[in-house]
């Protein structure tokens, strides 16, 4: 199914310019870049389901693209820390591997 949604996300005028968040579990960040337009940023983060009450624990990952300038970076952080920091913690893991760690920490995984 992702090749198919980000196919559907690259038809969409300016989509590569978006800012693209996923919260696939096991989908990678460069499964995702690869697959959406060049210059699209993406975000991988990874909830857990305390979010269903405000008592979430994110840890997210910035894209490369997401990352390449500082303007980026720090539009991207903004943008994640709003949306998921709005039900719970929402911690940058400075690397992407580190994020499967997070998830079998806070119980995100199925």
């Amino acid at each position: 199914i992702i090749p198919s949604v980000c196919a559907d996300i690259a038809k969409v005028e300016g989509g590569s310019d978006a800012v693209i968040i996923s919260i696939a579990a096991g989908v990678t960040l460069a499964t995702l870049e690869g697959a959406l337009p060049k210059g699209a940023r993406v975000i991988r983060v990874m909830p857990n389901t305390p979010c269903l009450i405000g008592a979430a624990a994110s840890g997210y990952s910035l894209g490369s693209t997401a990352s390449s300038t500082t303007e980026h970076a720090l539009h991207c952080r903004g943008l994640v820390s709003t949306i998921f920091g709005s039900v719970g913690l929402a911690m940058e893991v400075p690397s992407e591997h580190l994020l499967d760690a997070v998830t079998g920490v806070s119980g995100s995984g199925p």
